[in-house]
């Protein structure tokens, strides 16, 4: 079994990786060139990029879970809700200088908790539900736990039925999902990880990073249909947790599970032969991911349009965010 300081450190590395991925793969966005066939090669990188990097993060945590208090839950709940909103408000008050209209789009953010200004922030909402849901699973008995379930497949169902995006509805059921593999995964698998060899390590990232590039595109249907469309970019599709888009599910699942296992084996094996600095600078990135998500989202609001309408590209992160 491996240290608790090595998998702590193994943590930090994932969330690193992961929030560097999640800040490239918007930027790739500015190439996109206004009304042209996609795919191009960098949207085929930006496709497999969002296949995992957000089930990537929801994953992480499950890793983490452990019992806890309510109050100590709802804390945590009060303050990803209260950051959410703060940051709204100040991404709000720069776009009322520009355009006073706006004021009752911000109101009604506000109250539905969607729809933000600065649109990273959808995940702390959906982060505060999953964490709650988690809390409960963990309190609750049989009978408790299939009433959450049943709740979560009626809510999956409705929003990829109605198209719903209040409260961030539409990434909790599929959330709460990844954070499940990931405590399964931190109880039976993350110490076998950390104690492979590193040759055996190389092999999974190797094999599970060409997974995750060939099972990306093919991921065009929708729900469990591969001829029914979701919502498409440029005549392509990929993933997006904040448009409660993720595809054809029996293509979504495997390529977001093995882009997971390639950025995991990784870390450990970056950490196992001590990259250094490479893998302090990641390691010190993945504990200040929210920080940089929230910058990120600024950089999204403000500047990435005025430079894709420079370079004549579409304008990233209005059609699809993390």
């Amino acid at each position: 079994m491996g240290s608790p300081a090595l998998r702590d450190t193994t943590i930090d590395t994932c969330r690193g990786v992961g929030i560097v991925l999640v800040v490239y793969a918007h930027a790739l966005e500015i190439t996109f060139p206004t009304g042209a066939a996609l795919p191009n090669p960098a949207f085929w990188l930006w496709q497999m990029i969002y296949a995992f990097h957000m089930p990537l993060f929801f994953f992480i945590s499950g890793t983490l879970h452990s019992k806890k208090d309510w109050g100590k839950t709802i804390t945590l709940v009060i303050f990803l809700v209260f950051l959410a909103e703060s940051t709204h408000l100040i991404g709000a008050a720069f776009g009322l200088l520009f355009d006073a209209t706006e004021l009752n789009r911000t109101i009604k953010s506000l109250l539905i908790l969607s729809h933000f200004s600065i649109i990273t922030t959808w995940y702390l909402i959906a982060h505060a539900w999953v964490a709650s849901i988690a809390q409960a699973m963990h309190y609750s008995k049989t009978r408790g736990r299939i009433f959450l379930v049943s709740l979560m497949l009626i809510a999956l169902l409705a929003t990829q039925k109605l198209n719903l995006t209040a409260l961030q509805i539409q990434a909790v059921p599929v959330g709460a999902l990844f954070y499940w593999f990931g405590w399964r995964f931190q109880r039976n698998l993350l110490g076998l990880l950390t104690s492979a060899k590193p040759t055996a390590l190389f092999a999974i990232a190797a094999t599970t990073i060409m997974a995750t590039h060939y099972l990306a595109p093919l991921n065009n249907g929708c729900s469990l249909s591969q001829t029914q469309k979701c919502p498409d970019f440029h005549g392509a599709f990929g993933v997006s947790f904040q448009l409660g888009c993720f595809g054809f599910w029996p293509l979504f699942i495997p390529s977001a599970i093995a882009g997971i296992i390639a950025i995991v084996t990784s870390s450990i094996l970056m950490n196992r032969l001590n990259y250094y600095p490479l893998s302090r600078v990641i390691s010190k990135l993945g504990s200040n991911t929210v920080e940089i998500l929230i910058v990120n989202g600024f950089f999204l609001a403000f500047i990435q349009p005025a430079i894709a309408n420079r370079f004549n590209t579409a304008e990233g992160g209005v059609a699809f965010t993390p």
